[in-house]
């Protein structure tokens, strides 16, 4: 047991490190000393989130995390879809970023018994199985960089909601898959 917890805490340290980075990256550059066309891209990571990234209608041709994050050849644009969740925070405060979990997986509330307080944290899985089932997925400016707002709650998007998102591939290498996404459908009202 304890190289369970070992793990678990190896885990979770990659998966903040990680989203730390990303959400880092997106800081606002320093324009006192540059030109115009720096302060416009620095302003571009804090405007709001596009007019044309939620959709009302499904998206056709969804496959899940796992498939997707297994597939060596899948680069570009892909559709991916999964609950929102994984990790007691899925989404990063600040940055347009959050956590992607395989369908296949059972949250804590579909567990008989589990009193989770958080089912959307998936505790009760095994760390290879929650690196294994999740993706990042990041609303970017034109400069590639995490929007600086935040997305939680946002068209109904909240801890456990089924999501559908059309995007693309920017990472797909070491236990680590980012989608910058284009479009998102939200399912229906999450359980949180």
């Amino acid at each position: 047991m304890p190289h369970s917890n070992q793990l678990r805490v190896v885990l979770f340290a990659t998966c903040v490190v990680s989203l730390l980075s990303l959400a880092c990256e997106s800081k606002p550059q320093d324009t006192s000393n540059s030109n115009e066309s720096t302060a416009k891209q620095g302003d571009d990571n804090t405007k709001s989130l596009p007019d044309d990234l939620f959709v009302s209608e499904p998206i056709a041709d969804a496959r899940g995390v796992a498939e997707i994050k297994n597939d060596e050849a899948a680069k570009g644009d892909v559709v991916i879809t999964g609950r929102v969740g994984g990790r007691a925070e899925p989404f990063v405060d600040g940055a347009a970023l959050f956590i992607l979990i395989d369908s296949k997986l059972k949250s804590c509330d579909q567990i008989h018994g589990d009193q989770c307080k958080k089912p959307w944290d998936y505790c009760c899985e095994a760390p290879e199985s929650l690196l294994a089932n999740t993706a990042t997925i990041r609303v970017t400016g034109a400069d590639g960089k995490p929007l600086q707002l935040d997305i939680k709650d946002e068209h109904g998007l909240s801890p456990l909601a089924m999501v559908t998102i059309a995007g693309t591939i920017s990472t797909n290498k070491d236990q680590q898959l980012v989608i910058d996404a284009k479009r998102i459908y939200v399912a229906g009202e999450s359980k949180s």
